[in-house]
Formats: C-alpha cells, sequence, structure tokens
C-alpha cells in the first residue's frame, strides 16, 4: 500500500486528528484516511446538489412566471388532493 508523508503539517491540527483518532478508536493513519474519504464524499454531494439547483433555476426559467391571478397555495392543495 502507498505511503504519504506530509511535511509542515500543523501541530494543532495533529493534535485535534488524534483525539478524534482516539474518540473513533482509530489508529491516527485510519483516521485520517477517514477523514480524506469524507471530504472527497462531501466535495461530490456539493456538487450533485448544485447540479440540481442549476437544473431546477434553468427550467424556472424556462417555465417562466405564473399567469396574473393564479394563487400558489390553491395549487399545492389541489395537487395534493390527487
Amino acid at each position: 500500500m502507498p505511503t504519504l508523508q506530509i511535511r509542515n503539517f500543523p501541530e494543532e491540527l495533529l493534535q485535534k486528528i488524534k483525539e478524534r483518532a482516539a474518540r473513533n478508536h482509530r489508529s491516527l493513519s485510519e483516521e485520517v484516511i477517514a477523514l480524506i474519504e469524507l471530504a472527497l464524499e462531501n466535495e461530490e454531494i456539493r456538487s450533485k446538489r448544485a447540479a440540481a439547483l442549476a437544473r431546477i433555476h434553468k427550467n424556472r426559467k424556462k417555465a417562466g412566471p405564473l399567469p396574473a391571478g393564479v394563487d400558489t397555495l390553491t395549487l399545492l392543495r389541489e395537487d395534493r388532493a390527487r
């Protein structure tokens, strides 16, 4: 398995990771791997959310504004009643 070496790692950050590793009953290496995996998963989730929001925004622009006199609350109630 490859080895990763990090130079000039902040002492305060190392201490926080060691504490977290102890709480999670992991070695320092296992905790660092878990944190990197979590960060990458979160990045992927944020990317998917951003893409979904962009699609929603695009679809809203396509649909245009609601006609005058349309009550959105009534539309919601009708939709839920179906």
